[in-house]
């Protein structure tokens, strides 16, 4: 049977957002900084969530499992995301089990992050489009065991639609991973070129530039259009 603080921040987190759910959520030892709308949402297991000014989650989101949730200054996360982590590797590391997001940062609705390790994603970056996997950990068909990473994505950088990322990855700052693309486990020493990553397993293709990597303001404009 789970314990009673177990069951009452399940059903705080259910609550929509407000001031009053902020409050509450401090006096169970989060930090939940001024002006956050966190959306209800299923939280199970989780033990810590830390979050900066500004940030807004939206609802139906999942949160299992999870050691820590650092989310930075003015974060926006969409809908229907699952960020879970399975419990068993955090007896062996207080480093697995989290998801750390930076400033500025968007992940928009539908993705999957598995944060068994840990999942660190830049400032001022996004996951966009929808049905993006990062996977932390993985079994190893020779000996038979569970293993668990880091999957990072740099400052000012771009996952495109429904790519796949997987344990030991990395994409470099102000990059993009260009829609559909998997990011296969890279060397430890591997010098990752900032541009265009695309295919599966994804390559390097072109440095890219642009007024993305640059912007101020989290959301980009939609601008008139010819009729479709």
């Amino acid at each position: 049977m789970p314990k009673p603080s177990v069951l009452a921040q399940a059903v705080l987190w259910l609550l929509p957002a407000g001031s009053a759910k902020n409050a509450l959520l401090r006096r169970f030892g989060h930090h939940i900084g001024s002006d956050v709308r966190f959306g209800p949402a299923l939280v199970l297991n989780c033990r810590r969530f830390a979050i900066a000014d500004g940030v807004t989650v939206g609802a139906g989101n999942v949160f299992r499992g999870m050691n820590e949730v650092r989310l930075g200054r003015d974060v926006m996360i969409g809908s229907w995301n699952w960020v879970s982590a399975h419990p068993g590797y955090q007896g062996y590391s207080d480093r697995a089990g989290r998801l750390i997001v930076g400033d500025g940062t968007f992940i928009t609705s539908r993705h999957y992050l598995d944060c068994s390790g840990t999942i660190e994603i830049g400032e001022w970056s996004a996951i966009a489009g929808q049905r993006s996997t990062l996977q932390t950990h993985e079994l190893d068909v020779v000996t038979n065991e569970t293993t668990v990473g880091q999957v990072r994505i740099g400052d000012r950088a771009l996952v495109a639609t429904g790519c796949l990322m997987l344990r030991g990855t990395s994409l470099p700052d102000r990059s993009v991973l260009a829609a559909g693309s998997t990011m296969a486990r890279q060397k430890p020493d591997t010098v990752l070129e900032q541009g265009l990553w695309g295919g599966s397993p994804a390559r390097f293709i072109k440095p890219i530039q642009g007024e993305w990597f640059d912007r101020t303001s989290i959301h980009t404009d939609v601008v008139p259009f010819d009729a479709l």
